[in-house]
């Protein structure tokens, strides 16, 4: 499964719903604003003890706590101020789509999809709920489904990036390189040196059949990120298609020894041994890749890496 997967960004400060004369009410002034984590978990923390504010404005303060609580890394407290919020407003999409996102980047996945089924249920164009939910179902390699999601992430805002590349990466691990190598383009024509986009595309072409292409791309993400494991291995592809095994087999090695654990990049190794003669080293990696990733060998087939 290609890596690079982004997710949707939390929500903003939710500012307050009352109208209040500038400087007047220090506490207000920096829970619902733009100020340090620190500010707004005491102003917050006070608005909430006191119990005088209205409904919507202490759903506003427990949410704006809670990105206050995700940016100093407390997770588990920032899931319980998102949860306030939501019993005070059981429709509020923000703060549905942020727990869950923080669900999904904790591995409570079961948890993360509840809060963005919800959150669709409620507002089905929503782009930031549709866009997490894809990168949910794309690690679950429910690719067909997380192209549904991007497909409405990218109808409700046409111009992010993201949700091009990633819907990108679904369809190249699906083996639709045609599809993946629209979507890169698309990605690289809004964002033209993002690295991330450089290497997927990168991958694209070297398992569609344009692995001389695909080398131009790899080159301009190493010049940008020289010990980036995913360009060394998405360079190796490109030199594998191209039947030069000893490059292949250096960038493989060079990413595997950067990421150990990377079943595609112990595989990929693997594969380039085998083809340099070294069958029974080659092996070797092969069953190890194996034993970290048990479907990696229909994956890597599709990327055309095979022993």
């Amino acid at each position: 499964m290609a890596r690079f997967v982004l997710l949707a960004a939390l929500a903003g400060i939710w500012p307050s719903a009352a109208i209040r004369a500038q400087g007047t009410d220090q506490m207000h002034a920096w829970c619902f604003s733009n100020s340090s984590d620190e500010q707004v978990i005491l102003a917050c923390s006070t608005i909430i003890s006191s119990g005088r504010d209205s409904k919507s404005d202490l759903a506003a303060a427990y949410f704006n706590r809670a990105i206050a609580y995700t940016s100093k890394g407390q997770s588990d407290a920032a899931i319980r101020d998102y949860g306030q919020a939501i019993a005070l407003e059981p429709r509020n999409v923000q703060a549905l789509t942020s727990r869950g996102l923080i669900f999904l980047t904790t591995g409570q996945t079961v948890r993360a999809q509840q809060d963005f089924d919800q959150a669709i249920k409620i507002d089905p164009a929503n782009a930031q709920a549709r866009f997490n939910r894809g990168v949910l179902l794309y690690r679950q390699r429910q690719y067909d489904l997380a192209i549904a999601d991007y497909d409405q992430a990218i109808k409700s805002e046409p111009n992010h990036a993201d949700s091009y590349n990633n819907r990108g990466l679904a369809y190249l691990d699906k083996g639709d390189f045609a599809h993946a190598l629209e979507d890169f383009d698309r990605a690289l024509k809004m964002v033209p040196n993002e690295t991330r986009y450089l290497i997927n595309r990168c991958a694209a072409r070297a398992a569609g059949g344009k692995a001389e292409a695909a080398l131009p791309d790899c080159a301009r993400a190493l010049q940008q990120r020289p010990d980036s494991a995913e360009a060394l291995y998405s360079r190796g592809l490109a030199e594998l298609a191209l039947k030069r095994n000893d490059k292949a087999l250096a960038d493989f090695d060079h990413a595997h020894k950067l990421v150990p654990h990377d079943a595609r990049y112990v595989y990929a190794l693997g594969v380039a041994r085998r083809k340099g003669g070294d069958l029974s080293g080659g092996d070797a990696d092969i069953a190890v890749a194996r034993s970290i990733s048990v479907g990696i060998a229909g994956e890597m087939a599709r990327l055309g890496v095979k022993p």
